[in-house]
Protein backbone atom coordinates (compact mmCIF):
# COMPACT_ATOMS: atom_id res chain seq x y z
CA UNK A 1 0.00 0.00 0.00
CA UNK A 2 3.08 2.48 0.18
CA UNK A 3 6.45 1.80 -2.01
CA UNK A 4 7.78 -1.29 -2.85
CA UNK A 5 10.45 -1.80 -5.13
CA UNK A 6 12.75 -4.72 -6.44
CA UNK A 7 16.17 -4.77 -6.43
CA UNK A 8 17.00 -8.43 -7.04
CA UNK A 9 16.34 -11.54 -9.41
CA UNK A 10 16.87 -14.62 -9.65
CA UNK A 11 15.53 -17.76 -12.07
CA UNK A 12 15.24 -21.44 -10.03
CA UNK A 13 16.46 -24.15 -11.99
CA UNK A 14 12.68 -25.05 -12.28
CA UNK A 15 12.11 -21.50 -14.18
CA UNK A 16 10.22 -19.92 -11.14
CA UNK A 17 11.16 -16.20 -10.87
CA UNK A 18 12.45 -14.98 -7.68
CA UNK A 19 12.07 -11.09 -7.02
CA UNK A 20 13.57 -9.52 -3.76
CA UNK A 21 13.41 -5.71 -2.47
CA UNK A 22 11.84 -3.62 -0.01
CA UNK A 23 8.29 -3.32 0.42
CA UNK A 24 6.75 -0.39 2.97
CA UNK A 25 4.88 -1.88 5.79
CA UNK A 26 4.30 1.79 6.75
CA UNK A 27 4.58 5.09 5.94
CA UNK A 28 7.87 5.74 7.59
CA UNK A 29 9.71 2.47 7.53
CA UNK A 30 10.03 -0.84 5.03
CA UNK A 31 10.96 -4.28 5.27
CA UNK A 32 12.60 -6.83 3.46
CA UNK A 33 10.62 -8.33 0.59
CA UNK A 34 10.12 -11.35 -2.13
CA UNK A 35 7.76 -12.82 -4.11
CA UNK A 36 7.27 -16.07 -6.57
CA UNK A 37 6.17 -16.38 -9.39
CA UNK A 38 5.80 -19.34 -11.84
CA UNK A 39 7.30 -19.72 -15.56
CA UNK A 40 4.03 -18.09 -16.53
CA UNK A 41 4.42 -14.59 -14.55
CA UNK A 42 1.71 -15.86 -12.11
CA UNK A 43 2.04 -16.04 -8.50
CA UNK A 44 3.16 -19.06 -7.20
CA UNK A 45 0.92 -19.62 -4.74
CA UNK A 46 2.94 -22.30 -3.03
CA UNK A 47 5.40 -19.66 -1.59
CA UNK A 48 4.61 -18.22 1.71
CA UNK A 49 1.51 -16.30 2.00
CA UNK A 50 -0.28 -15.93 -1.65
CA UNK A 51 3.64 -15.92 -3.38
CA UNK A 52 4.40 -13.14 -1.11
CA UNK A 53 7.11 -12.94 2.07
CA UNK A 54 8.03 -10.03 4.31
CA UNK A 55 11.09 -10.10 6.82
CA UNK A 56 11.25 -7.39 9.11
CA UNK A 57 13.98 -6.51 11.27
CA UNK A 58 12.78 -3.65 13.06
CA UNK A 59 11.14 -0.24 13.06
CA UNK A 60 13.47 2.16 12.60
CA UNK A 61 14.35 2.17 9.16
CA UNK A 62 14.15 0.71 5.86
CA UNK A 63 15.58 -3.24 5.03
CA UNK A 64 17.15 -4.14 1.74
CA UNK A 65 17.33 -7.29 -0.55
CA UNK A 66 20.28 -6.30 -2.83
CA UNK A 67 21.09 -10.11 -4.12
CA UNK A 68 19.51 -13.89 -4.43
CA UNK A 69 21.04 -16.43 -4.48
CA UNK A 70 19.16 -20.35 -4.62
CA UNK A 71 20.69 -23.47 -3.02
CA UNK A 72 20.64 -26.55 -5.25
CA UNK A 73 17.96 -28.29 -2.73
CA UNK A 74 15.94 -24.76 -3.63
CA UNK A 75 16.61 -22.92 -0.57
CA UNK A 76 16.64 -19.35 -1.44
CA UNK A 77 19.11 -16.83 0.04
CA UNK A 78 18.70 -13.14 0.24
CA UNK A 79 21.33 -11.20 0.82
CA UNK A 80 21.16 -7.37 1.48
CA UNK A 81 20.76 -4.95 4.55
CA UNK A 82 19.12 -4.36 7.50
CA UNK A 83 18.74 -1.47 10.03
CA UNK A 84 18.03 -2.98 13.34
CA UNK A 85 19.61 -0.28 14.93
CA UNK A 86 22.48 1.07 12.33
CA UNK A 87 22.74 -0.63 8.93
CA UNK A 88 24.35 -4.16 9.09
CA UNK A 89 25.07 -7.01 6.51
CA UNK A 90 22.49 -9.25 6.26
CA UNK A 91 20.90 -12.77 5.30
CA UNK A 92 17.80 -14.52 5.55
CA UNK A 93 17.36 -18.22 3.98
CA UNK A 94 14.12 -19.59 3.08
CA UNK A 95 12.59 -22.73 2.86
CA UNK A 96 11.43 -23.68 -0.43
CA UNK A 97 7.77 -23.30 0.66
CA UNK A 98 8.97 -19.49 1.61
CA UNK A 99 9.18 -20.03 5.40
CA UNK A 100 12.00 -18.52 6.77
CA UNK A 101 15.11 -21.17 7.71
CA UNK A 102 17.45 -18.39 9.50
CA UNK A 103 18.07 -15.53 9.73
CA UNK A 104 21.61 -13.59 10.48
CA UNK A 105 22.76 -9.98 10.59
CA UNK A 106 26.62 -8.96 10.83
CA UNK A 107 27.87 -5.96 12.18
CA UNK A 108 31.36 -5.35 11.47
CA UNK A 109 33.14 -4.38 14.55
CA UNK A 110 33.70 -0.74 15.10
CA UNK A 111 31.59 0.83 12.01
CA UNK A 112 28.78 2.72 11.74
CA UNK A 113 27.60 2.09 8.58
CA UNK A 114 27.36 -1.74 6.69
CA UNK A 115 25.52 -2.24 3.51
CA UNK A 116 26.01 -5.61 1.75
CA UNK A 117 24.83 -5.26 -1.74
CA UNK A 118 26.39 -8.50 -3.73
CA UNK A 119 25.88 -12.21 -2.46
CA UNK A 120 27.36 -16.18 -3.52
CA UNK A 121 27.52 -19.29 -2.87
CA UNK A 122 30.55 -20.56 -2.47
CA UNK A 123 31.44 -24.63 -4.10
CA UNK A 124 30.96 -25.30 -0.12
CA UNK A 125 28.00 -23.44 0.10
CA UNK A 126 29.61 -21.33 2.77
CA UNK A 127 27.78 -17.39 1.60
CA UNK A 128 29.97 -14.89 0.58
CA UNK A 129 28.25 -11.25 1.10
CA UNK A 130 30.39 -7.99 -0.24
CA UNK A 131 29.35 -4.34 0.33
CA UNK A 132 30.93 -1.41 2.21
CA UNK A 133 31.85 -0.62 5.76
CA UNK A 134 32.33 3.01 6.74
CA UNK A 135 34.40 3.39 10.52
CA UNK A 136 33.82 5.58 12.90
CA UNK A 137 35.30 8.72 12.50
CA UNK A 138 35.80 8.67 8.51
CA UNK A 139 33.53 10.03 5.57
CA UNK A 140 35.01 7.04 3.58
CA UNK A 141 33.83 3.89 3.42
CA UNK A 142 35.81 0.63 2.70
CA UNK A 143 34.90 -2.87 0.58
CA UNK A 144 33.80 -5.52 3.07
CA UNK A 145 33.60 -9.06 2.06
CA UNK A 146 32.40 -11.49 4.58
CA UNK A 147 31.64 -15.32 4.90
CA UNK A 148 29.05 -17.26 6.55
CA UNK A 149 28.98 -21.35 7.18
CA UNK A 150 26.13 -23.45 5.55
CA UNK A 151 23.87 -22.36 8.92
CA UNK A 152 24.84 -18.56 8.25
CA UNK A 153 26.90 -18.23 11.05
CA UNK A 154 30.14 -16.07 10.33
CA UNK A 155 32.74 -17.89 9.60
CA UNK A 156 35.92 -17.20 11.31
CA UNK A 157 38.35 -18.92 9.63
CA UNK A 158 37.40 -16.53 6.48
CA UNK A 159 40.36 -13.45 6.81
CA UNK A 160 40.03 -11.69 10.33
CA UNK A 161 37.50 -13.21 12.50
CA UNK A 162 34.77 -13.83 9.33
CA UNK A 163 35.99 -10.24 7.39
CA UNK A 164 38.28 -8.78 5.01
CA UNK A 165 37.88 -4.75 4.51
CA UNK A 166 40.38 -3.33 2.19
CA UNK A 167 40.34 0.35 1.95
CA UNK A 168 40.10 1.68 -1.74
CA UNK A 169 40.96 5.00 -1.21
CA UNK A 170 38.55 8.07 -0.88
Amino acid sequence: GFLDFGTALTIQPDGKIIVGGSVRTSESYGAMGVVRYMPNGTLDSLFGTGGKVITDFGTSDDDFVNDITVFSDTRITLGGTAQPGSAVFTIVRYNPNGTVNVTHTEDYIGSVFDAAVGLAIAPNERNILVGQVQSSGTETASTAVSCYDIDTNLDLTFGTSGWVVTDTGS
